[in-house]
């Protein structure tokens, strides 16, 4: 597995490490939000806004790398790309689904194009953010994902 697939190390409290092919929960008390972005600096910029809030974070690379890691059930949401090589965030969305593995999903996307938010949100997506993400926006997403509340596009 490549060092992508990793959290950011060394692990701190709320944080997720992962160990192949399992994770390891560091602490349980937070909640774990995985973040999937095949753009290096847009994953670390985003796990470090997210972690700052106290949330558990993993990071990947691509959909397969999150696939092949064996999700656990304490996943409580996943802030995902849209445009990525191979199976991009709406299949990987579709892929969850099917399994029944389904998790709150907040996109994040550099191409605002209407047929994928229409896509992404009748499949039961949280919202769809452009990746200018503003932190209280994003935070907020992700606080009302966590609570079970409705969407707010």
């Amino acid at each position: 597995m490549s060092t992508a697939a990793k959290a950011v190390s060394p692990p701190a409290k709320g944080r997720i490490i992962q160990a192949s092919p399992r994770w390891v929960e560091m602490d349980s008390e937070q909640p774990l939000i995985g973040i999937i972005d095949d753009d290096l600096s847009m994953r670390e910029a985003l796990e470090g806004l997210i972690s700052s809030f106290e949330f558990a974070t993993a990071t990947f690379a691509s959909a397969r790398e999150f696939l092949e890691a064996d999700p656990p059930p304490s996943l409580a949401c996943l802030v995902l790309d849209v445009q990525m090589p191979g199976m991009n965030g709406l299949d990987l969305q579709a892929a969850l689904i099917e399994a029944r593995r389904a998790v709150p999903i907040i996109f994040v996307t550099s191409f605002d194009d209407a047929s994928i938010r229409t896509r992404a949100l009748a499949a039961g997506a949280q919202c769809v953010l452009g990746k200018l993400v503003y932190r209280d926006e994003l935070i907020r997403h992700i606080k009302l994902a966590l609570s079970g509340g409705t969407r707010a596009d």
